[in-house]
């Protein structure tokens, strides 16, 4: 319901015949030559707008004229979209960490550090069986255990692991980095 129809108090599907009904019904009430309130004029006048809108197709309704608010420059926007991006970073973080202590918080560190090295060993014990099973058993098989076959083997099982401590070191100097020297809050 808008408010001319609030005014001259009718429905939303009124006709123009119970529009008009109400305008003078409500006109003998709020004219001012009748109504001695102060405030008779301004009422008066909303009633005559409200039926010149309801029943005019053609009546504009009058613009209202707001404050501009001030505008900000480029600098200030870009400055509080990183503000806003730091803001939702650092949230992201705290949750991920609220997650992770939730999930780890029964273990001391030590113990989750054990266990995630852990982890990176068995992926360079699986790496040096693999290694054993694809290369150094067929030439083994393949040769007549000689002594040139047996250090081949040996040597492509350490060149394995030399390789596989090079993959994997990232891994472990960050776990033990994470958990030798963790973040001072």
């Amino acid at each position: 319901m808008s408010s001319h129809h609030r005014i001259l108090g009718v429905p939303v599907n009124a006709t123009k015949i119970q529009i008009k009904r109400a305008y003078f019904k409500k006109a003998k009430e709020l004219h001012p030559d009748v109504n001695k309130s102060p405030n008779a004029a301004k009422d008066f006048a909303r009633l005559n707008e409200a039926y010149e809108a309801l029943t005019n197709p053609k009546y504009k309704i009058p613009k209202v004229t707001f404050r501009h608010r001030k505008q900000k420059s480029k600098e200030q926007l870009r400055r509080e979209l990183l503000k806003r991006k730091q803001e939702a970073a650092r949230k992201r973080s705290e949750e991920i960490m609220r997650k992770y202590r939730a999930r780890n918080g029964q273990m001391k560190p030590i113990d989750i550090m054990t266990r995630d090295l852990k982890k990176i060993g068995n992926y360079l014990l699986g790496l040096i069986a693999l290694s054993f099973v694809c290369f150094c058993l067929p030439i083994l098989f393949i040769g007549s255990f000689s002594l040139s076959d047996i250090l081949l083997s040996s040597q492509i099982l350490i060149g394995t692991l030399i390789f596989g401590i090079f993959i994997t070191s990232p891994g472990w100097i960050g776990i033990i980095t994470f958990y030798l020297f963790p973040e001072e809050k």
